[in-house]
């Protein structure tokens, strides 16, 4: 059985083989295009995101208020 992709991930360490395949087998590979946005304050939660290539900025913003 070939090694999960998510092993090499900081966060999966420690996490037993059989199990990163099991949820791999759950993954789906998404790209997203420079500033898209993938999450808004108060959205629902649909998942678990993991950045395996590029970097994720969180910004906080209130209306009236400075970024």
């Amino acid at each position: 059985m070939p090694e999960s992709r998510l092993r090499g991930l900081p966060f999966f360490e420690g996490v037993e083989t059989a199990r990163l395949q099991r949820l791999e087998a759950l993954t789906a590979t998404l790209s997203r295009h420079p500033h898209a946005i993938v999450y808004r304050t108060g959205d629902a939660c649909d998942g678990l995101y993991v950045v395996d290539r590029g970097a994720v900025l969180f910004r906080a913003e209130r209306p009236g208020r400075p970024v």
